[in-house]
């Protein structure tokens, strides 16, 4: 007469699929590994320091990007929802802020914030 509890013991032996566990485990680790190897890392700016500027401005993208390039600034990310624009350059002066804010009309600031790499220091 076979024993109930034999059948509740066999159900809590999860090695018994690692075969299963291994295959998902790969699926997940080869294409991390080729990722990280063939794009490597983009710190972010907390890790490398710079500006973030946040405007509410009626414009485009690739106007942003023009007049930037026109003032030698570095523009590390830039991403927008409705007209508010979220920037992000390496480090700059507030004297370098005020030429690039002054060539927009009608700009209304809403962060200017300026960090340095504190994680970056720690981490990397």
């Amino acid at each position: 007469m076979d024993n109930p509890m034999d059948k509740k013991l066999k159900i809590l032996q999860p090695m018994r699929y690692w075969w299963l566990y291994f295959i998902i485990s790969l699926a997940v680790i080869i294409p991390g590994s080729y990722s990280l190897t063939v794009y490597g890392l983009k710190p972010s700016i907390d890790f490398t320091g710079g500006t973030t500027i946040v405007w509410d401005l009626q414009t485009d993208e690739e106007n942003l990007r023009r007049i930037a390039q026109e003032d030698n600034l570095s523009i590390q990310s830039i991403s927008h929802k409705n007209d508010t624009w979220t920037i992000g350059t390496k480090s700059l002066d507030r004297e370098a802020y005020q030429t690039f804010k002054a060539k927009f009309e009608g700009v209304k600031e809403l962060s200017f914030d300026t960090v340095g790499p504190a994680l970056g220091d720690e981490l990397i």
